[in-house]
C-alpha cells in the first residue's frame, strides 16, 4: 500500500477512505474520521466483484471498490458543514470522477493495475431490510383474550359517559 499517496488522494479529492471486510469497517489511515458504521456495513454488502459500486444514501454517495470477495475500499466524500448542502456540486464531481477515483484507489492500495470494471449504482434509501420480529409471541390465545377485554372495558367507559 502506498500510504503517503493514499493520504494525498484523501486530501486532494476531499474523500475519506475506509476498508471493509468480514471483520467490519476500519479506517486505513490514521486520521480521525466520523462515519456511520451501520450504514457503511449495509452499503458494503452491496459490493460485487467485477464492478465499482456507487451507493446513494440520503443526499450523498459512497463508492465501493472491491479488492477480493469479501474485502474492499469505501470512498466517501468528506463531510464539510460549510459545503454540505443539496445544491453543492461536490456530489456531481464525486459521481463524475468515481470510476477514475476507484481505479486510482485500487492501484494505490494493491500496487497493481486497476481492472477496467463497469460502474453500478444503488440507492440505499430504496433498499429496505425486512422487518424482523424480535421476540415471537408465545401465547397468541392469551393475547387475543387480553385484547378483547381491553375493547370491552373501553366500551364500558363509553357507556358510562352517555
Amino acid at each position: 500500500m502506498y500510504e503517503d499517496e493514499l493520504i494525498f488522494l484523501e486530501k486532494t479529492a476531499s474523500i475519506d477512505i475506509f476498508e471493509y471486510s468480514e471483520q467490519g469497517i476500519k479506517t486505513i489511515l490514521d486520521s480521525p474520521k466520523h462515519y456511520n458504521h451501520g450504514l457503511m456495513i449495509r452499503a458494503a454488502k452491496l459490493s460485487r466483484e467485477g464492478f465499482y459500486s456507487l451507493v446513494k444514501y440520503n443526499s450523498s454517495y459512497m463508492l465501493l471498490v472491491p479488492l477480493a470477495k469479501d474485502k474492499g475500499l469505501i470512498l466517501s466524500p468528506k463531510i464539510d458543514s460549510l459545503n454540505n448542502s443539496e445544491s453543492s456540486f461536490s456530489n456531481i464531481d464525486f459521481i463524475n470522477h468515481s470510476t477514475s477515483l476507484a481505479e486510482l484507489a485500487y492501484f494505490l492500495y494493491t500496487k497493481e493495475s486497476a481492472p477496467n470494471w463497469n460502474r453500478v449504482i444503488y440507492n440505499l434509501n430504496e433498499i429496505s431490510d425486512p422487518v424482523k420480529q424480535v421476540q415471537p409471541m408465545k401465547n397468541l390465545h392469551a393475547f387475543h383474550r387480553y385484547a378483547n377485554k381491553m375493547v370491552d372495558y373501553f366500551a364500558q367507559l363509553d357507556d358510562k359517559k352517555i
